[in-house]
């Protein structure tokens, strides 16, 4: 592969605007939803693969780390917004089946735990959607004492 030829320090992407470019373009498809094992940059002759980001991110200092936290954090909305409206009938059209293929593969719900201690991906899913169904509750309890004050 001639890219690798003068690679000084395994850095595929020598240049730090191209490298941001790819940082963003990583958290925007982070945000989408989508997996990481799906992401990769191509523009103007650069190129890098997800497992490259992961490095970069892993190795310097140059990326906030917050950046990624918050576009994974909207990924796992954007998901669980859409199995929310399929579950409270908003989305009659959804597909269950998909979703289900998609949660278990996005949450890794067939995985196994390490450790007894760690939270599986399904419970702390579950605890999400509770805690989001409790808020609902108590919102709709507060304008219904609201409604009746009035």
């Amino acid at each position: 592969m001639s890219s690798l030829k003068g690679n000084k320090d395994g850095v595929i992407l020598k240049d730090p605007l191209v490298r941001q470019d790819a940082y963003k373009e990583f958290c925007d498809h982070l945000a989408k939803g989508k997996a990481i094992k799906s992401w990769f940059y191509e523009k103007e002759g650069h190129r890098c693969c997800w497992a490259t980001m992961l490095s970069y991110i892993e190795n310097k200092s140059e990326f906030d780390p917050l950046t990624k936290t918050i576009s994974e954090a909207k990924g796992y909305q954007h998901w669980e917004s859409i199995v929310e409206a399929s579950a409270t009938g908003c989305n009659k059209e959804a597909n269950t089946a998909s979703l289900q293929m998609l949660m278990r593969n996005k949450f890794g719900w067939d995985k196994k735990e390490d450790s007894e201690e760690k939270v599986s991906p399904l419970q702390d899913f579950n605890d999400l959607l509770h805690e989001n169904m409790l808020i609902k509750a108590e919102l709709a309890a507060y304008k219904e004492s609201n409604a009746n004050k009035s």
